[in-house]
């Protein structure tokens, strides 16, 4: 019995070592993807930086101030797409302000993906917005109408939108076209009535709010959030496994050291890979977008992102392959076990194939030449 129980013992044994050698690199790579991912989207900060650097805020909230005026018709699309008047509507809110309001859409939206509220919550105010795009608007008319000619033809077009006027009447009242541009903001209810900005008012062309249109993304993060804890479990057991089923702790160190370092290596160089084409497809992906603010930087914001997933995933592989190198080294200061020893000295060692070698010959004393020698004398013929 205790024969077919060792027996039975070692194939397990054997069988763990073998799982936990095949599926240790798998782990160990999905792992070290999954945390450097999680390392940077697990948080609102790095999020935060990447939308400053990128003014993705300062695109959305212009945006969402020029499709307010063009749905008021207070300004009409040409107008709109002239730089001086999308300089005035980022000029409504001040850097501190826009830095103060980012950081609170960032926390709501962390706040709403981690599952604290069921619905993607945050209020923008701007009281004084639309003021400030008033009175550049009542400057930039008055710039605006001083550089066009005299009309030589009967042209009215400069009395109902001064703004897309080629030519000025004789006699135009430049003043009191400046102020019609300013009081058409002030007086109109449909433009920032309410003068707050919330996330249904983000909507894309099909008219879905920012959080329909992101609904995915709460599943994504707790996949990989749950993935992170899975796999480093699994890395741990698959390691444990690979060592401890082993023939001794120098081999099955030996072992865990190679996986490591050609795991860590691998890592490395495929985050670095995979960091420099995503960077190359942001960049062919932003050039068409060159006019479209909103999109540049939100495209600008992912690259900063993936710089970052990057920079930890690479860091990650080389501490990786460190490891496995200071595990190879460790194993040269090693000595044998002393059961290895005994295996040695006692001829049991097992064959790299799994076969017991063949035990050497010992030799007949009848074919030795050396004289016999007798306990209790010579022998009497």
């Amino acid at each position: 019995m205790a024969e077919c129980y060792n027996i039975r013992m070692s194939i397990l044994k054997r069988c763990a070592g073998a799982i936990g050698v095949a599926l240790l690199p798998v782990m160990l790579f999905t792992f070290g993807s999954l945390v450097s991912t999680y390392q940077v989207l697990g948080s609102p900060q790095p999020v935060k930086q990447a939308l400053t650097e990128s003014g993705l805020y300062e695109a959305a909230t212009s945006q969402a101030i020029s499709a307010a005026l063009q749905n008021a018709g207070s300004t009409s699309d040409s107008a709109l797409g002239r730089p001086e008047v999308q300089k005035i509507i980022t000029d409504a809110l001040p850097a501190d302000v826009v830095q103060q309001k980012t950081e609170g859409v960032v926390d709501s939206t962390y706040d709403w993906i981690q599952g604290d509220t069921e619905r993607l919550q945050f209020a923008l105010n701007l009281d004084s917005t639309k003021a400030s795009i008033a009175d550049g608007m009542a400057t930039y008319a008055d710039q605006y109408l001083s550089a066009l000619p005299t009309c030589t033809t009967t042209d009215t077009t400069a009395l109902t939108q001064p703004l897309e006027a080629t030519c000025l009447p004789p006699n135009f009242d430049k003043t009191l076209a400046t102020q019609q541009v300013k009081d058409e903001i002030l007086n109109n209810q449909d433009f920032l009535n309410n003068s707050t900005l919330t996330a249904q008012d983000l909507t894309n062309n099909q008219g879905q709010a920012l959080d329909q249109q992101l609904r995915a993304v709460p599943a994504v993060y707790e996949q990989v959030k749950w993935g992170v804890y899975i796999t480093g479990a699994l890395a741990v057991l698959c390691a444990v496994a690979a060592i401890w089923c082993a023939a001794n702790l120098r081999s099955g160190l030996k072992r865990a050291g190679i996986i490591a370092l050609v795991v860590g290596s691998v890592s490395a160089l495929a985050a670095w890979g995979i960091g420099k084409g995503l960077q190359v497809l942001i960049t062919k992906l932003s050039e068409p977008a060159s006019d479209a603010r909103l999109q540049s930087s939100l495209l600008d914001a992912v690259r900063i992102l993936t710089q970052d997933v990057r920079n930890w995933w690479v860091a990650y592989g080389l501490v990786l392959a460190g490891l496995g190198i200071a595990a190879l080294i460790g194993i040269r200061f090693m000595r044998p076990s002393s059961q290895a020893l005994t295996q040695q000295l006692a001829g049991e060692v097992t064959a790299p194939n799994g076969a017991t070698p063949p035990s050497v010959p010992m030799p007949d004393p009848a074919d030795s030449k050396d004289p016999p020698i007798y306990r209790n004398g010579p022998k009497v013929q």
